[in-house]
């Protein structure tokens, strides 16, 4: 993967966040709501894993940042590996939405099981209250709050890791974008997806969302 390089001449230096969403985890292949349940990576997960962190083992990193659920732990750990003398901080505002009484339940019975909440969703994703848990503009504000910590936390130039999951980084790219929440559905994020957002003192710019070449997925 080739990193985004500017002639330091030319412009002033940025703050990098490359956010990557976890690994694989057995309900992620069962279509299971995963929300806060602490589900650790399953076999594939942790070769995903591996695969991201050899990935990101040669781009110099100042602070990585995790989920603290396993899923998004165990992935970063893996990265911070290559990263000895890096500090690695648990974040409970990276942590998933939270899917309150969806946890644990199929896809495939959400509509089911939840009529109300799911025409509530389909009608607008952004406010409707999921049962026991978060609304998605709820969990893009506090990924954008986390963000925004972030970068004005640090100085200009430093780079960072963020491992965080999936329905956090599609909510946040909508606000990045500037898109309705209802779009979220269209900012996929395969796991271990790696994800390039830079800061340059003022506002943020999306470099690249939803790199996945390290796994093979597609060609380079």
């Amino acid at each position: 993967m080739t990193m985004v390089s500017r002639n330091p001449i030319d412009q002033p230096p940025r703050t990098s966040f490359l956010l990557v969403r976890h690994g694989q985890t057995e309900w992620n292949t069962a279509r299971r709501f995963l929300g806060r349940t602490d589900i650790p990576l399953d076999p594939q997960g942790h070769r995903q894993a591996a695969q991201v962190a050899r990935l990101l083992s040669q781009h110099p990193v100042n602070q990585i940042v995790t989920s603290p659920l396993q899923r998004a732990s165990q992935t970063a750990s893996a990265i911070a590996a290559y990263h000895p003398s890096v500090s690695m901080q648990q974040d409970d505002a990276w942590m998933e939405i939270l899917q309150g009484e969806l946890e644990g339940t199929y896809g495939k019975d959400f509509q089911r099981l939840f009529p109300e909440f799911y025409r509530a969703w389909r009608s607008n994703p952004a406010t409707a209250q999921i049962p026991g848990g978060e609304t998605l503009r709820q969990c893009q504000e506090r990924a954008v709050t986390a963000l925004q910590g972030l970068a004005t936390s640090h100085p200009l130039g430093s780079s960072m890791i963020v491992v965080t999951h999936k329905m956090l980084l599609s909510s946040l790219f909508c606000a990045l974008l500037d898109l309705p929440l209802k779009h979220y559905s269209l900012i996929d994020q395969v796991n271990t997806a790696v994800n390039l957002v830079s800061w340059d003192g003022k506002r943020f710019h999306v470099e690249f969302v939803n790199q996945g070449f390290h796994l093979g997925l597609w060609e380079q």
